[in-house]
C-alpha cells in the first residue's frame, strides 16, 4: 500500500496576492454526424521517409525562431497536395508578417488557426460510463473520459487529461472524479466515478510538455471498456497502432501522416479525421481574458488532425484511434477553428505504466488504500499562539480499511511532533478529518513545512 505525505506552509507575515480573470471556454455546436475530409492525401511511408526526415529536421533547426515571431502559434511537418513533405506554420491571424517561403529548400504552408486552445468545456450519468462520456475535477466544467487503462498489478483507471481531472496542476492526488462532469450535474455527494491517481505537470513557466494526461483510480463497475453501442465505434484495441516489434513505441512515426483516425468524444461524440502534422511544437492557450491568451504552455513532438470540425470544447481526453483497427494514435487535449492537436499515445502510457483495457483483462481484487489528502494551516500566525491544523484523510482504494490506523502530524522545519490521533477504520472512497492544536511557543518563526504522515500498512 502506497503512503501519501501532504505539505502544508504557512508565514508569520500574511501577504496576499489578487489575481482575478475570466475563462472562457472553447464550445462548438458540432453535428453528431460522422465528418472528415473529402480527399486524404496519398502517402507512402517508405518512398516519402528521407523527405519528411528533411523536413523535420529544417523545423526543428528553426522552429525557436519562428516560435519568437508575433502571430505564429505552432509548426508541424505535412504534406502537400502534390504530396511531397512540407512545413507548416500556425498563424494567429491572416495578417502575420515575415514568415518565410521555405526553410533549407523545404516549402513552407501558412494556415490561420488563431489561438490554439485547451479543449475543456462540457452529459448524463451512466454506470458503467462509457469511454467517451463526460468526466471532470470538481473544479472544472466537463472532458471526456480517453479510455479505461490498467496497470501491471491489474489495477483499473480512467485516462484523461490533466486539465480534465487534475485542473491544470491545482488537484491533489485522491481528489474525486466526478461523472458527469460538474458542467453537466456532476457532484461530489452523488456522482464520484473514481479519484486521482497520477497527472503529468503541465510546465507553465516556458518549458516544453510532451503531454497533458492524467490517470483516476477507479473500477469495472464505474467506467465501461467500451465507446456507446449505439452510435461508438466499439471497443479500442489494447495493441496502440504502428508497434510491430511490440516495446510500446511507435515504429514509424512518420508513418503516421495520412493515417485516417476517429474518436468519441463528450461533445461532438463521433467524428472522423485524418493526421495532417508530426512533430508539431505549439503553444497552448488555457486561460483567456477578454481576447488575450493570460496562462500558456508550450508543447512538442505533438500530432495534427483534421479537419476542425473532428473535435469541440469538452471532448479533451478523448481517445484517438486509428480507423481501420482502432488501435489507439493519440490523447486529445487541445485545438483551434481548423484542427486538433493530440499527445503520442505510446508516449502518455508509457509514462504511468498502464495499457488500454479492451475488455479482456479480469477486474483486480478489491484493496484498500489510504491517503493523506489535505493539510490546512492558517496562512499567518503570532509565536506563541495555538492554532487548529486540520489534517484530511482519504481512503482512495476500492476496499474498506477495517484495520485502525495512526495520523501524525510534524513540523518539519523545528524536527518537533505536533500529536498523533487514531483513526478507527476508513470505508472505500471516505474521507475524515482530525484537527490538531498547534501550539507555537517556542517555534521559530518565518516560514514553516507542516508534514502529515499515516501508518496504515
Amino acid at each position: 500500500m502506497k503512503k501519501r505525505n501532504v505539505p502544508s506552509r504557512f508565514r508569520s507575515i500574511l501577504m496576499a496576492g489578487l489575481a482575478g480573470g475570466l475563462w472562457l471556454g472553447c464550445t462548438d455546436a458540432g453535428s453528431d454526424a460522422v465528418t472528415g475530409p473529402d480527399q486524404q492525401p496519398a502517402f507512402n511511408a517508405t518512398g516519402r521517409q528521407p523527405d519528411v526526415e528533411r523536413a523535420i529536421a529544417a523545423q526543428e533547426r528553426h522552429q525557436a525562431a519562428l516560435m519568437r515571431m508575433p502571430g505564429v502559434v505552432g509548426t508541424a511537418v505535412g504534406l502537400g497536395a502534390d504530396g511531397r513533405a512540407t512545413i507548416r506554420i500556425f498563424l494567429t491571424s491572416g495578417d502575420v508578417l515575415g514568415v518565410p517561403a521555405e526553410l533549407d529548400g523545404v516549402r513552407v504552408a501558412r494556415q490561420v488557426t488563431g489561438l490554439i486552445l485547451a479543449r475543456s468545456n462540457p452529459t448524463t450519468r451512466a454506470r458503467p460510463a462509457p469511454v467517451g462520456f463526460s468526466v471532470g475535477h470538481p473544479a472544472i466544467t466537463a472532458g471526456t473520459i480517453g479510455a479505461r487503462v490498467i496497470d501491471a498489478a491489474g489495477g483499473v483507471y480512467i485516462l484523461s487529461n490533466n486539465h480534465v481531472l487534475a485542473n491544470s496542476n491545482n488537484a491533489s492526488i485522491g481528489d474525486p472524479a466526478l461523472q458527469p462532469g460538474p458542467f453537466d450535474g456532476g457532484t461530489i455527494a452523488n456522482d464520484q466515478v473514481g479519484t486521482l491517481a497520477a497527472f503529468q505537470a503541465i510546465n507553465f513557466s516556458g518549458g516544453q510538455n510532451t503531454m497533458d494526461a492524467a490517470i483516476a483510480q477507479t473500477t469495472t463497475a464505474n467506467v465501461g471498456h467500451a465507446t456507446p453501442s449505439d452510435d461508438g465505434y466499439g471497443a479500442p484495441s489494447a495493441s496502440i497502432w504502428g508497434d510491430a516489434n511490440g516495446d510500446g513505441v511507435f515504429d514509424n512515426k512518420a508513418a503516421l501522416l495520412g493515417l485516417a483516425v476517429t474518436k468519441y468524444g463528450r461533445t461532438t461524440k463521433l467524428t472522423q479525421g485524418t493526421v495532417t502534422g508530426i512533430n508539431a511544437s505549439l503553444s497552448v492557450c488555457y486561460e483567456v481574458f477578454i481576447f488575450f491568451c493570460v496562462r500558456s504552455a508550450n508543447f512538442q513532438d505533438q500530432l495534427i488532425i483534421e479537419p476542425g470540425a473532428f473535435s469541440g470544447g469538452g471532448d479533451s481526453g478523448s481517445l484517438i484511434v486509428s480507423s481501420s483497427a482502432l488501435q489507439p494514435v493519440g490523447l486529445l487535449f487541445a485545438g483551434s477553428s481548423t484542427q486538433t492537436i493530440a499527445n503520442r499515445i505510446d508516449l502518455v502510457l508509457n509514462r504511468f505504466g498502464v495499457r488500454i483495457d479492451d475488455g479482456s483483462t479480469p477486474p483486480p481484487t478489491p484493496s484498500a488504500d489510504v491517503a493523506i489528502t489535505g493539510v490546512s494551516a492558517p496562512a499567518s500566525i503570532t509565536q506563541g499562539n495555538t492554532v487548529d491544523v486540520v489534517v484530511t484523510i482519504r481512503n482512495v482504494g476500492t476496499a474498506n480499511a477495517t484495520s485502525s490506523f495512526d495520523v501524525t502530524l510534524a513540523d518539519v522545519t523545528d524536527g518537533v511532533t505536533i500529536g498523533t490521533q487514531n483513526v478507527n477504520g476508513l470505508a472505500a472512497g471516505a474521507t475524515t478529518t482530525r484537527t490538531f492544536a498547534w501550539n507555537t511557543t517556542g517555534r521559530s518563526t518565518g516560514q514553516h513545512t507542516l508534514r502529515a504522515s499515516h501508518t496504515f500498512a
